[in-house]
């Protein structure tokens, strides 16, 4: 039998020279695959996918299906289905032009108004559209994850007018609502955010990027020490406001009045829109029998001539039963069940949403 040519032997010793150079390649990826799982670094807890907005420098990609991965160790729940509708926000699909003798509430805040923890229907605006199903209101959730007084401003002057509300129901968590001036946009993002869902190598590589060799790169590039990177930060995102005394807080306060609070007041006005700003508690508040940055709160925006109502008598009794067990930073779905009945009966008692004739 005749020896393999010398020119069929070269093809198959280029490609099993590549075989082995891609597997050995691949090795290292899969096995910090299984190191990284193991140390905890598995798939994100929040699977949103998210994408830059001029407007509003962030917001959720519109009509994905997609969950919250928290395990709720009362239920053992891993799982909560999160559905993004066709206009970017939680909720069901709505037409963009309202429909005749339809009144619309939008309801713009934070996390604690989209709910991350609880389902889509046991958000507080979802239980609202419920209660005030009789008097032809759609409420639509215009809250995301850590929004702040400028995004809402913004929303306000780019987005609003286009939904065509009647009441505007502004979700305020001054806990940190007041604070943070603007988010971070891209500079500690990576691209392929996507992996997120899937990689726990890629999930360790982004936050060894992000706490460590972002921080490096800008001290090197400003010519600056990590500390003062560090100190850069601090001052960009804010500081919990319940470490500040009651007069710091009340610069922040009036920062985001005259800057972000006071211009939607006037553009509601403008259009006539009704606004309520509805003040969400933090957990502490609700632990303690007084809360006198609250009280101080309500009389800097009441002498601002800002509409309030503030929740927080009404949910102190309920206290840790409003919350989630792994998070008191949101409420639970009784908590967003508790804050829908406030909203409704003071809507309903204010007369904000009016019947048509």
């Amino acid at each position: 039998m005749p020896e393999p040519q010398e020119s069929t032997r070269a093809p198959r010793k280029l490609r099993t020279k590549l075989l082995i150079a891609m597997c050995s390649a691949l090795l290292p990826l899969v096995m910090g695959e299984v190191v990284c799982r193991i140390a905890g670094y598995g798939p994100g807890e929040d699977f949103l996918r998210w994408t830059d907005d001029a407007d509003l420098q962030y917001v959720p990609v519109a009509n994905q299906q997609t969950w919250f991965g928290r395990e709720d160790p009362q239920t053992g729940e891993t799982l909560l289905p999160i559905r993004i509708n066709n206009h970017g926000q939680r909720g069901p699909d709505y037409p963009e032009a309202k429909p005749a003798h339809e009144k619309r509430l939008v309801c713009l805040g934070d996390s604690l108004t989209f709910g991350p923890g609880v389902r889509d229907e046991e958000t507080y605006p979802a239980r609202l559209q419920n209660l005030l199903t009789d008097d032809q209101v759609r409420v639509i959730n215009a809250g995301v994850n850590g929004w702040a007084t400028w995004h809402y401003r913004r929303f306000a002057e780019t987005k609003l007018l286009d939904l065509d509300p009647d009441l505007l129901v502004l979700g305020l968590y001054p806990a940190n609502d007041m604070v943070l001036v603007e988010r971070q946009k891209t500079a500690f993002n990576l691209p392929l955010a996507q992996l997120d869902e899937h990689s726990a190598l890629y999930r360790f590589a982004k936050e060894w990027y992000r706490e460590t060799m972002w921080k490096r790169m800008r001290a090197a590039k400003k010519g600056i020490t990590l500390e003062e990177v560090e100190e850069e930060l601090q001052a960009y995102i804010g500081v919990a406001e319940s470490t500040l005394s009651i007069e710091a807080r009340r610069k922040l306060w009036m920062r985001a009045i005259d800057q972000d609070l006071k211009p939607i007041a006037q553009l509601c006005a403008a259009n006539d829109i009704e606004l309520l700003v509805t003040i969400i508690p933090d957990y502490s508040a609700t632990e303690k029998s007084d809360s006198p940055g609250f009280d101080a709160l309500c009389k800097v925006l009441g002498a601002a001539g800002l509409e309030v109502f503030d929740t927080l008598d009404n949910l102190r009794p309920w206290h840790d039963e409003i919350w989630l067990d792994f998070d008191h930073g949101h409420l639970n779905p009784n908590g967003h069940g508790r804050l829908a009945q406030l909203l409704a009966t003071e809507v309903r008692q204010r007369g904000l949403i009016a019947r048509d004739p």
